[in-house]
């Protein structure tokens, strides 16, 4: 008798085991994802998620961050800037692996959504340039913040040399981040009054309002001339420079142009 039930439990152990081994519900494989059409549209709604949230302002790095001004609440970062309780290692708007991974996922986007037959031809456009568009504001974000910033123009391998990858100077950011806004464009709806579900999402005047902001930026005296960088450079051999030390007045006239074409869009 004892012999048949170690048999029998042997027997109940190996249907359990095989019960068991199974794909989670919650597991979703490549294949999955890029041949359903909701599932696409998870992944693109996936890349608007690193976009900063309101939060009354409080994770706004540039509200009250200035020498005549303070907000007193110290819920505000900036309260701390301000009263000059920070240092090199303060955490504070650590937004640099975020707005990468959101960059990359952009691209994957745009590699895979040929792969979804579900979906017709205007939508794929219309997502593809949803994707450029938050890659150039993505980038808009980073430049704002840090600088001149490593341009990634393509979906690299993991094993892909990151460590020595170089920045790039802040014209040809701010370049790049024009091409995007001028790829995207196309692709994209005047606005989506006729598509409640579509609201927030990325449009022609937001393509044109985002060249614009980058435009600007880039005529500011910040980046325009600023001789507080002539001695800053990028590389190691010191040939490539940090920013352009000579003032242009052509940047505000690209910049001026910009604004015209979101106003007169407005106007229209």
């Amino acid at each position: 008798m004892k012999k048949y039930s170690i048999i029998l439990l042997s027997l109940l152990a190996l249907a359990g085991c095989n019960y068991l081994d199974k794909t989670p519900d919650d597991y979703k494989t490549d294949e999955m994802v890029w041949t359903n059409k909701n599932e696409v549209l998870k992944y693109l709604n996936n890349c608007y998620a690193a976009l900063p949230e309101d939060n009354l302002h409080q994770d706004d790095p540039w509200l009250g961050c200035a020498d005549e001004l303070d907000i007193i609440w110290t819920a505000y970062r900036t309260h701390a800037i301000n009263e000059g309780n920070w240092d090199p290692g303060t955490d504070f708007y650590r937004k640099w692996s975020t707005y990468y991974k959101a960059i990359r996922s952009t691209f994957v986007l745009e590699e895979n959504i040929d792969r979804c037959a579900e979906l017709s031809n205007d939508l794929k456009k219309r997502y593809v340039g949803e994707a450029r568009f938050l890659r150039g504001f993505y980038y808009f974000l980073l430049c704002r913040q840090y600088g001149p910033v490593v341009l990634v123009k393509e979906h690299f391998p993991d094993s892909h040399d990151f460590a020595n990858m170089h920045r790039s100077t802040f014209d040809e950011c701010i370049d790049y981040i024009c091409e995007c806004m001028d790829a995207a464009e196309p692709l994209l709806p005047l606005s989506y009054k006729s598509d409640p579900a579509g609201m927030g999402r990325a449009t022609v005047p937001a393509c044109r309002a985002v060249k614009e902001m980058a435009l600007l930026l880039a005529a500011s005296p910040q980046w325009n001339g600023n001789k507080m960088y002539e001695n800053y450079y990028l590389d190691k051999e010191q040939t490539i420079p940090f920013a352009n030390n000579e003032y242009s007045e052509e940047k505000w006239k690209k910049a001026a142009k910009a604004a015209r074409s979101v106003i007169d869009l407005a106007e229209d």
